[in-house]
């Protein structure tokens, strides 16, 4: 047989991954919405600071924003995902982390690696490329950069930090649904094993802390925005609440342009 017959081995495709880190991701989403939530593909390329939207580069950035599942594309249009838009327009801090988490839980290869990684062990660079090229199947020549995402990516999910050495721990993942803050013990209030010895009287409410709070000062005032829930709100929700504190933002502003006219004219009249 020939070699022009001769058939060669096919050789096995790599293992897709976003070689944009999901800190970056989050960088390129906040500056994206500034222009909205949906866009056509020109528009997001310019909005993303490329000349064309058939570069290499262009379309790379769209594959990561799409494995971190923050955009979606339906026709000519990218639209942002309730993920992304919790992350661009977050009520705290805490609902940003617990959104950045979920885009890390989105992305199926890096999260399986998470999970099946020891925690709290400190792990060379050089071992998380060997897991990347043999439990991953990551082609050896793209795992530097697999292993560089998935660090950078871990981190900014606040689901790793590197030791004085430079290498990798993984931290166990809290719960989603938990924002837990700890705080000192204060003056005169019982310690939680004293606590735990006193017996309730009656069942007393307690009022939840605000989901979300935000106040806008105006002359001799404030405006002030309050949503007290039993439980999470739902993702569609913050889109609309978006708008209201827009509103809000132009309101206050317009009320205290007012009072600002007020006072130079009491002056005015006074000279």
């Amino acid at each position: 047989m020939s070699s022009a017959t001769e058939k060669r081995p096919r050789q096995k495709r790599s293992t897709g991954f976003p070689v944009l880190p999901l800190p970056e991701a989050v960088r390129i989403l906040k500056e994206v919405t500034k222009y909205g939530f949906d866009h056509t593909i020109p528009a997001l390329a310019t909005h993303m600071g490329h000349k064309t939207h058939n570069s290499g580069s262009f379309r790379e950035r769209i594959a990561a924003l799409r494995d971190w599942g923050l955009i979606t594309r339906r026709d000519d249009m990218f639209t942002m995902t309730e993920t992304a838009r919790m992350i661009a327009m977050p009520t705290d801090q805490a609902m940003e982390l617990q959104s950045i988490r979920q885009a890390f839980k989105a992305c199926r290869v890096f999260y399986t690696l998470y999970e099946q990684t020891a925690k709290g062990q400190a792990i060379s660079r050089e071992g998380l490329k060997a897991q990347a090229v043999h439990e991953c199947k990551v082609s050896p020549g793209r795992a530097d950069k697999f292993v560089d995402s998935f660090v950078r990516s871990t981190m900014a999910a606040e689901l790793a930090e590197l030791d004085g050495e430079g290498q990798v721990i993984l931290r166990n993942r809290a719960e989603d649904s938990e924002v837990v803050e700890e705080r000192e013990h204060e003056p005169g209030e019982p310690s939680p094993e004293q606590a735990s010895l006193i017996t309730p009287v009656a069942a007393v409410p307690v009022l939840q802390a605000p989901t979300v709070h935000q106040a806008w000062p105006i002359g001799g005032g404030e405006i002030v925005l309050t949503i007290r829930t039993d439980g999470a709100l739902p993702a569609a929700s913050f889109e609309k609440i978006g708008e209201i504190v827009e509103a809000l933002e132009k309101l206050a502003t317009s009320l205290s342009a007012e009072d600002t006219d007020e006072e130079t004219e009491e002056i005015e009249s006074e000279l």
